[in-house]
């Protein structure tokens, strides 16, 4: 038998939600979620590869010519979550941005970026694009 408040620790707010709001740009979301960031589950490599498909796939949908959920090999549903964050960023700003975060894991890796400033790091440089 579970006690009450036994889960009162636990956010609402998922990883996807996290990452909307940064690819989004929504800054008073992205603070709210960030305060509660101990009380979600998410990793940090998690969320670096959540963030490097999730602007691969708006870079295939923004980018793309004619794209489709059947061109991009996508369920209907998931390509239209992920073209309500395409505009938000130009050409040159998703594609330095996949650049950036595809350089995060070597980084680490090499011991050139503290694992323990990753996260902060990833979210400034992606909303200072």
């Amino acid at each position: 038998m579970m006690e009450d408040g036994a889960f009162d620790d636990l956010s609402p707010n998922t990883i996807f939600d996290f990452t909307n709001s940064i690819m989004k740009k929504d800054i008073q979301t992205l603070g709210r979620i960030y305060n509660e960031i101990d009380n979600i589950d998410i990793n940090d490599f998690g969320l670096l590869t959540v963030l490097h498909n999730n602007f691969l796939n708006v870079i295939n949908i923004q980018l793309g010519i004619n794209s489709s959920p059947a061109s991009l090999n996508m369920q209907v549903g998931q390509y239209n979550a992920i073209k309500r964050n395409c505009g938000n960023y130009s050409a040159e700003s998703l594609v330095k941005i996949l650049q950036f975060l595809t350089s995060i894991d070597s980084r680490v890796k090499k011991g050139e970026l503290p694992p323990a400033i990753m996260r902060d790091y990833m979210i400034l440089n992606i909303l200072a694009s």
